[in-house]
Formats: C-alpha cells, structure tokens, sequence
C-alpha cells in the first residue's frame, strides 16, 4: 500500500482541485492508494509518524517543498537518533512554484512527467539533515520538546540561521501574494537593504572554530532554495555532507549587487561567500549577541543555539533514472 500526502493549500489552493485526478493516475498504474490530506502548517510530521508506525514504507508526497519537508521530518524519530524505518521510499509530485527539491533530483515538474517518475522511477537512497535548536517564543516547531527543552526536527533541502528567518516571514506576510519564485527574491532584496551584521560562533566537527559577522548561513543538503537560487552549487544530496554557505557581513550595496549571482551559483566565487562542508557543525551566539533565528524547508522553527547533523544515505526517492 502506497500513502499519498496531500497538502490542498498548496500551490495557493489549486491542489485542492487537482489532486483527484493525480490520485486516479497513481491507483491506474500501482497497487492499493490510501490518501490523506493535511490540514494545516506542521500537520504532515504527526500524519507521517502514524502512517510508519502502522507499517506503511511508500509515500507519495503531492504538495510544495514545505510539505516534502515536513514529510521528511515526519520520517525521523522523535529524538532525531535516526529514521523511523531504514525502508523508506518516497515519490515526489511537486504542487506549487517553487520545487526546489524537485529540480536537485531532477523530477520534473509537470504532473503527467512526476507521476511516471512516481510509478516507474530509479530509487535513489539520499542524506537527510537533523537539527537540535531552541524554541522561539509565537513560533510552532510542530514537535515535541526533549527532556532538555531542545527541539529536533529533520529536514531534507535547506536549513538557514540570520537573516533567512526575516525573509521567511516576509515571504509568509506582505509579499506571499507575489508567489514563491518572486516572494523569495522581493523578500530577500527587502531585507538586504536593512541587514544588520549578526555576530555568530559556527563550529564543526571538522575542526572549524570561528567568530564571524554574517549575514546569513544556508547549511545545504539540496543545490537549490527559494524558489531557483543556486545556493550550494557543488551541493549533492548522497555525499554524506552538508554544505555550508556563509555570507559575511558588508555594506548593504555590495550585497544587493552580490545576490542576482546566486541564481547562477556564482556568488560562491565572491570575497563575501565562504563555503565550507560538515557532517555535524553548530551555530551560537557570543554572550550578549542576539539569538539567531533557525528556518528548516523553508519554516521557521525555533533559535540558536543549535547544531546540525547528517545521515548519510538515509530514505529512498524515486528519481528518473538519468539522475540514479
């Protein structure tokens, strides 16, 4: 039995009348469907555990990259050890306008081509990253806290700290009607031009121990974020890494010249950029430095400190077989 995850907000709602006849393709060609339809922000991770624990390993994830997200989320175990099962195989039918992990893996974008994937594609086993952060006051991580009070959540693309939070909430604010592609980049652009340094401590187990006054810090399972920016070129999804993008601080006009690179990945190349690869690296404030904000698939979730890690290999996606 397959379960099919249905986020009908996605998309700006038009899934709601879509997903019926994406249904009816999947029961065409493929065993007994089962579908179950979220209802709201952060729904999909509680959904996913129990469909696990009840013994189902194949989903199909008809939504946006937040609910792919979310799903992947729903997959690890609560104290982040590992995943719920090793057996996991996921499928991939993108709804929206953003499909940034659709395009790192290659799955494409219209319906009738990711159902064929979804039915007949190559599993491709990839990483998936864990995050260990603090609650942020108003803001719903959509798990529970650890005896400590930490939260664990898992993600499968991105994960940002600095000034990726503030773009968030813009692009979930004033400028969501924009949609995603131009949400992300009017968004990013707002905020650039009122960035303030963000002093931060990033250590690795790879030995990195540094100060640094940053702008934002993209820690990168996927090549792609918000909606096409080439954020971690060299990024790939089965290495056992995690790249680390670091934009240091600098005048506001340097920055704002410096973003159109990263719909290219060229920005890597600047002065400004710093990259770096981890399987475990965290993130802290000097005392007296202000909390940096954690945003996981694009969902923010809590607040430094925190500290990312890496399991290599962890769930199988089905991808078309070029991208094996």
């Amino acid at each position: 039995m397959r379960a099919v995850i249905v986020n009908p907000a996605s998309a700006s709602g038009r899934t709601a009348g879509r997903w019926r006849r994406i249904v009816a393709a999947l029961e065409a060609g493929d065993d007994a469907i089962e579908v179950f339809l979220t209802t709201g922000p952060g729904d999909a991770i509680g959904l996913v555990r129990r469909i696990l624990e009840e013994g189902t390993r194949s989903l199909v994830v008809l939504g946006g990259d937040g609910t792919l997200g979310e799903t992947v989320a729903g997959c690890i175990r609560a104290d982040g050890s590992g995943m719920v099962r090793d057996d996991i195989d996921i499928s991939v039918i993108h709804q929206g306008t953003g499909g940034d992990m659709a395009r790192g893996l290659e799955i494409p974008k219209d319906e009738d081509g990711a159902i064929h994937v979804a039915l007949a594609g190559t599993p491709r086993r990839i990483d998936v990253g864990v995050v260990a952060f603090q609650p942020l006051d108003g803001v719903d991580a959509h798990v529970a806290a650890q005896p400590d009070g930490t939260l664990v959540r898992g993600f499968v693309a991105n994960s940002n700290v600095g000034m990726g939070a503030e773009v968030v909430q813009k692009v979930e604010g004033p400028f969501k009607r924009l949609g995603n592609n131009g949400s992300f980049a009017v968004a990013t652009v707002s905020c650039l031009t009122r960035n303030r340094p963000r002093r931060v401590r990033l250590t690795s187990r790879e030995g990195t121990d540094s100060v640094l006054d940053i702008v934002d810090i993209t820690v990168c399972n996927n090549r792609y974020m918000g909606g096409g920016m080439l954020v971690a070129p060299d990024a790939e999804v089965d290495d056992g890494l995690l790249d680390v993008v670091i934009i240091g601080a600098a005048g506001r006009l340097k920055l704002i010249r410096t973003f159109p690179k990263i719909y290219k990945g060229t920005h890597v190349l600047d002065p400004l950029v710093r990259v770096e690869r981890a399987t475990e690296l965290r993130v802290d404030v000097p005392d007296g430095s202000e909390p940096q904000g954690v945003v996981l698939d694009g969902d923010l979730v809590g607040q430094t400190p925190a500290t990312w890690r890496v399991i290599p290999g962890a769930l199988s996606v089905r991808v078309p077989a070029s991208n094996r």
